[in-house]
């Protein structure tokens, strides 16, 4: 039993022993020194290179301009010839060269930019429905361009090609049942074209309303030509409104040239408007704002309203529910052929508004005293439209003007005969009304004339009441 005993415990500590680890020995190598080099200020270390007898070698290299630190070029010190002082005659002439070369290159670009702008123009004008999507790259760049004088020319071009490919019918928006459609690729192409053609005329619109803000006097005056080209060429297609709000902000703008310019497309677009919608737009838009500016407005404005062509309107009554559902009843298609073809009724019930709109207007004018700078202009458009007001506003026209004329002491004497002349046209052709005032006036007028000492006798008796 005992020697059973004493050989399991030995088998045990036997097991123990080997489980148990041998304690590490430190290799020889690990106790040699290590030889370190910190490389120099101008050196840098490269990967190891394997020698032929299988050891690896350090190797170093010297700093050249492209791999030397930025930390240590700014810490290093200048040398004898960056210490020497710098002659700033030859730094000014250095700068002076940058610039010269600078400009020369700018101008290089701006004249390959203009033959491009030149080349977009010409090849939109020979083929429209083809190359249509190029006027974007005119857009873009009178938007994004770094010149100005690149995005003048641009902007310009833009416009003259848009002018010139403009159709004479309004583009509208492809009803749901029309784009679900199946179409031909005549078809498909020109709604194409239309949709490129409304994207790029949008896009011109919103340019030239961001360019009349601009603090750049010249991009200032490209905006004002460019809206008014416009107007003239597109007062019956899409974003009328808009261009008609820039027109009439430009009229009311400070810069005189300005106004002349926008008060003269108003002029041609109320002369050539066939239809009136065009004018009738214009004229509210100038009624409105009369109204909430407080007859802030210059006077230009509303002369521009003595070339309106309103030949046969008068303010009637407005339409009955029967006719105004009759209207409502027209497809939208055949509401723009008619349009287009010139064979809508509606053309005196348009004129009736214009003139409505004037009147009223003219009315506040009237009404606001003899201090205003806008009364002779107003007094010339109640006489030249007088015969074509209905008898309800002529009894308010006639009493404010005889309110005015009895406070001869305010009114000057051109406004009185001014005043006189509108009187004598409002009574003239509206048959017994006119009759029963039209001596009492006369005679309001004669003793009115006498009362001045700025007459010039008979002339201007004869040049008032003519």
């Amino acid at each position: 039993m005992e020697t059973s005993g004493a050989c399991s415990l030995s088998l045990t500590e036997t097991m123990v022993k080997r489980r148990r680890p041998a304690p590490e020995r430190e290799p020889e190598f690990e106790k040699v020194p290590r030889r370190l080099s910190v490389p120099g200020k101008d050196e840098r270390d490269l990967l190891p290179v394997k020698q032929p007898d299988g050891k690896w070698k350090r190797v170093r290299t010297k700093h050249t301009a492209a791999t030397r630190p930025k930390d240590e070029e700014e810490d290093e010190e200048p040398t004898e010839e960056e210490a020497a002082p710098v002659d700033p005659e030859a730094v000014r002439r250095a700068e002076l060269e940058k610039l010269a070369k600078r400009v020369e290159d700018d101008a290089r670009t701006v004249a390959t930019k203009k033959v491009s702008i030149a080349k977009i123009g010409r090849q939109v004008g020979e083929a429209p429905q083809t190359r249509i999507g190029q006027l974007r790259e005119l857009l873009d760049m009178a938007n994004r361009d770094r010149s100005p004088v690149v995005q003048r020319l641009a902007l310009l071009s833009l416009v003259t090609s848009l002018v010139d490919v403009l159709p004479g019918y309004r583009i509208r928006p492809l009803t749901e049942k029309e784009l679900a459609m199946q179409v031909s690729q005549e078809v498909e192409k020109l709604r194409a074209y239309e949709k490129t053609l409304l994207q790029v005329y949008e896009g011109c619109v919103a340019t030239l309303g961001r360019w009349l803000k601009s603090p750049l006097d010249a991009h200032r005056t490209c905006a004002i030509r460019g809206a008014c080209e416009l107007l003239r060429r597109g007062f019956d297609f899409n974003c009328r409104e808009e261009l008609i709000g820039l027109i009439i902000s430009i009229g009311r703008g400070a810069d005189a040239d300005g106004r002349r310019a926008g008060c003269a497309a108003l002029t041609d677009v109320f002369e050539a408007d066939k239809q009136g919608e065009a004018t009738l737009v214009a004229v509210k838009a100038t009624s409105a704002l009369l109204k909430s500016s407080s007859f802030n407005v210059p006077a230009e404005l509303l002369q521009s309203w003595l070339h309106l062509k309103l030949q046969g309107a008068s303010l009637a009554a407005p339409d009955s529910k029967k006719v105004k559902k009759k209207k409502q009843s027209l497809d939208p298609v055949a509401r723009e052929l008619a349009a287009a073809a010139g064979e809508r009724g509606d053309v005196a019930r348009v004129q009736a508004q214009i003139l409505e709109h004037m009147f009223v207007s003219y009315a506040r004018v009237v009404k606001n005293g003899a201090h205003s700078p806008l009364l002779p202009v107003v007094l010339r458009g109640i006489a030249q439209f007088a015969h074509q007001v209905n008898v309800e506003l002529l009894l308010d026209l006639f009493t404010n003007l005889r309110s005015l004329l009895s406070d001869e002491s305010e009114l000057p004497t051109d406004a009185a005969l001014q005043c006189i002349h509108a009187l004598l046209r409002l009574l003239a052709g509206h048959g017994q009304v006119g009759h029963q005032m039209r001596g009492h006036e006369a005679m309001r007028g004669h003793e009115a004339m006498r009362g001045h000492e700025a007459m010039r006798g008979g002339e201007v008796v004869t040049r008032c009441c003519s």
